[in-house]
């Protein structure tokens, strides 16, 4: 009993003391909190660069450090799992300047962070579509400058982790995926 008199107070006072960093948006309380519509802006100018690529979209909205993930594409090109599919703008600006444009259709934006994470559900429209490519892509915007230097209003992409079913955007473009063999009834 005497335990619990002791210990509960205790955990009381530390989460009372942590509330006020709870609370705080951002590295500076919030004073650069991105806005809703930049975060949206900045998810339509990204999606606008696999849908309609244009070079200039790319460099003012790209940060220069950008790293792009996805083991979905990393599998489908070849490229090692676990690693960046892009390791730096530039990369980015020459993979994907180079691709056809893709169908991209949002399902939600499920999620918008004061400190710039971006959460969206998203169906990419690729070759055949004869499958729905679903997918999740998390972008993270950071605050570089202000809106005569970069980006929507100063911010830029600096992270985007995207994953599919490269499966379905396997066969959609030619090639072949069985699923496997399903397994034997339960008697």
């Amino acid at each position: 009993m005497r335990f619990s008199t002791i210990v509960a107070p205790a955990t009381l006072a530390a989460v009372a003391a942590a509330a006020p960093a709870l609370n705080a948006r951002g590295a500076d309380g919030g004073a650069t909190c991105i806005p809703y519509e930049v975060a949206i802006g900045i998810e339509t100018a990204w999606i606008s660069t696999l849908t309609n690529y244009d070079q200039a979209t790319a460099e003012n909205l790209l940060y220069p450090q950008l790293v792009d993930v996805s083991d979905s594409i990393n599998y489908i090109a070849g490229i090692p799992l676990g690693g960046p599919t892009f390791p730096s703008a530039q990369a980015y600006e020459q993979g994907q300047g180079a691709q056809p444009p893709i169908g991209v259709t949002v399902l939600g934006t499920d999620a918008i962070t004061c400190d710039g994470v971006i959460a969206l559900r998203w169906v990419g429209q690729v070759g055949s579509n004869a499958l729905p490519a679903q997918g999740i892509t998390i972008l993270k915007a950071i605050k570089v400058g202000d809106a005569a230097v970069v980006g929507p209003t100063g911010w830029q992409l600096a992270e985007i982790h995207t994953e599919f079913n490269s499966a379905a955007w396997i066969v959609d473009i030619g090639g072949s995926c069985p699923p496997p063999s399903a397994p034997p009834a339960l008697a």
